[in-house]
């Protein structure tokens, strides 16, 4: 008979790489395969035995571990076979943290999605450009800003309709004063 090894490991680390390996198996058993692996090196360990059929699939545990039946590979034509030493617990490791104290994926977005935002500065090649950039200074010192990603959409097109308004009004400013024309501070 003929397995395919996937690996032996601790925790996350691999002792020993993939490998293919034949054996005469003489009780049919896991720890057959396991034995001829390790050369009875971690006999005082417990082991966890998992297969799977190909590298998409996920890993199925069998229940019965080292004790488990061979032939189960090929009646059910699993050809990865992967071995998981157990740590001891009893040791001075510390145990691993639960998950529910660990900053959760789906918290921190939802958190950032609703943090208030500016779009992003321009990169200032001419006078337009720093006009954007300083109606942005004016909207962070005035607390104005989006949330939920708007001011990636309509937060940059209003700020660029204003500029576009501000800098269609610049020269003109002086006309529409001598004709009693007042615009806000914002304006001029």
């Amino acid at each position: 008979m003929l397995y395919l090894l996937v690996q032996v490991n601790e925790s996350t680390k691999c002792v020993i790489s993939e490998h293919v390996v034949s054996i005469e198996s003489t009780d049919n058993q896991f720890k057959d395969l396991f034995d001829a692996i390790t050369s009875g090196q971690y006999n005082d360990r417990e082991v966890q035995v998992f297969v799977r059929r190909e590298k998409s699939e996920s890993w199925r545990e069998v229940g019965n571990g080292l004790n488990g039946d061979l032939n189960m590979l090929e009646v059910l034509g699993f050809l990865q076979v992967k071995f998981c030493l157990v740590v001891n617990t009893d040791s001075n490791i510390p145990a691993p943290v639960p998950t529910q104290n660990q900053p959760n994926a789906f918290n921190i977005l939802m958190r950032n999605s609703s943090k208030p935002l500016l779009p992003q500065r321009q990169t200032v090649y001419n006078n337009y450009d720093q006009l954007y950039n300083e109606i942005l200074e004016i909207f962070q010192v005035k607390k104005v800003s989006w949330t939920g990603g708007l001011h990636d959409t309509i937060g940059k097109n209003f700020v660029i309709c204003l500029t576009d308004a501000l800098w269609y009004l610049n020269p003109h400013l002086s006309t529409l004063h001598a004709r009693s024309y007042h615009l806000p501070v914002l304006f001029t």
